[in-house]
């Protein structure tokens, strides 16, 4: 019997393997830990949504509206965002501002500018956009006892898309000299990215060996996840200018794109249905593909609801 079931999946057996890989691959990815992030971030932040001026905001009594950061849309001109008594350490570690996203923004703290991240502007002419990470020191002579407010007047006139959030981190933690992700936050990845490439080099050793060129499909949807990888990846090695923030993630999107049709069509060749079918399944995903794509905000959830 044991005999009968190894030869029925003999023929089944190269893909299964494949699939075993990915798989362990994508396990791999979403259950390896991240790194530590020694960073405090704010509960609430307040939301002006107008350029009022750092003298209206100096008393206790803010206008706008409390906000979690990460609901902050993007604003038609220059608005502000303030986050009050600010928690600091305590332990004399130097602490610092870290600011990420596709904004330019001017930071205050206590009244006093601390950085620019490229400067805000009512239109897009009049914004020069600013990195894409920020990181700026906090003068000891600033901090208070308590009380420690910090004021952002920001604008997005540069992103070339609607992001779903403009900011994607406000933190304050441990001064370092370069403001960059580390590389260690994209370990995960990293780790699958090698594998993604090792399997690669096999899938073309093994498709020249045989002959069946079904296998180049395979070779293409992996080379399309390190394609995506590698685009997520550069925000370590690169901290751009945020308007190449749009790009770096359409590299990404198209990746995923990539993949997905390929590991699709690779599947209808090497386990056929009828011709019909596979062509109105192949149509009908590639059109919720490109759906995705234009109506969902947010380079996230275009690749998201792109991959599934």
């Amino acid at each position: 019997m044991a005999d009968g079931w190894l030869s029925t999946t003999h023929s089944a057996r190269p893909g299964l393997e494949v699939l075993g890989a990915l798989l362990l691959a994508l396990v791999t990815l979403v259950f390896l830990p991240g790194p530590g992030l020694d960073a405090v971030a704010p509960a609430r932040v307040q939301m002006i949504d107008t350029d009022t001026g750092l003298e209206a905001l100096s008393g206790p009594d803010l206008p706008g509206s409390p906000i979690h950061y990460h609901a902050i849309e993007r604003p038609a001109g220059i608005a502000w965002m303030v986050w009050d008594d600010v928690p600091l350490p305590d332990d004399g570690t130097p602490p610092a501002v870290s600011l990420i996203g596709p904004l330019s923004a001017t930071i205050h703290f206590n009244g006093v500018v601390i950085g620019r991240k490229g400067e805000p502007g009512a239109t897009r002419d009049a914004e020069t956009a600013g990195p894409i990470d920020s990181l700026y020191a906090i003068p000891p002579g600033l901090i208070r006892p308590s009380g420690n407010r910090i004021a952002i007047r920001f604008s997005s006139q540069r992103a070339g898309y609607t992001p779903y959030a403009v900011v994607h981190g406000l933190f304050v933690m441990p001064y370092a000299s370069d403001p960059r992700r580390s590389i260690r936050y994209y370990l995960p990845l990293t780790v699958m990215g090698g594998s993604l490439i090792a399997l690669i080099a096999s899938l073309m050793v093994r498709t020249r060996t045989t002959g069946d060129r079904r296998g180049l499909w395979l070779v293409a949807a992996l080379a399309g996840l390190v394609l995506a990888g590698a685009a997520e990846i550069s925000r370590s090695l690169i901290n751009y200018p945020y308007d190449w923030h749009q790009p770096r993630q359409a590299a990404s999107l198209a990746g995923l794109a990539v993949f997905g049709t390929c590991w699709l069509r690779f599947v209808q060749l090497r386990w056929p249905a009828a011709p019909r079918i596979a062509t109105a399944w192949l149509a009908a995903t590639l059109a919720a593909v490109a759906a995705s794509a234009v109506l969902v905000t947010g380079y996230d959830g275009k690749s998201a609801f792109a991959l599934a």
